[in-house]
């Protein structure tokens, strides 16, 4: 079973509105399209240093796969989730 670190970044330590659609939207593709996927799951708050100095400065909600930005400053369409994770399969 193939496995994925993914993380959805945003401008506070808890999922606003935003990170809540992209993470919706991510679970969804997965569901549909990859149920044999697994994903290792967790949201981080991008405005923190340590965030910054890994990263860069991203626009929330962020989408991170395996370390690499997919994503930023909006929630990505089912479709640009579903690019970016047969990138990565």
């Amino acid at each position: 079973m193939k496995e994925l670190n993914v993380i959805v970044g945003g401008g506070a330590d808890y999922y606003c509105k935003n990170c809540k659609a992209t993470a919706n939207n991510f679970n969804k593709v997965v569901a549909e399209k990859f149920p044999d996927l697994k994903i290792n799951f967790s949201h981080k708050n991008i405005t923190t240093p340590e965030f910054i100095k890994e990263f860069g400065t991203l626009l929330p909600p962020c989408l991170i796969i395996e370390g690499t930005i997919v994503h930023d400053g909006s929630i990505p369409t089912e479709s640009m989730i579903e690019q970016a994770i047969k990138h990565f399969i």
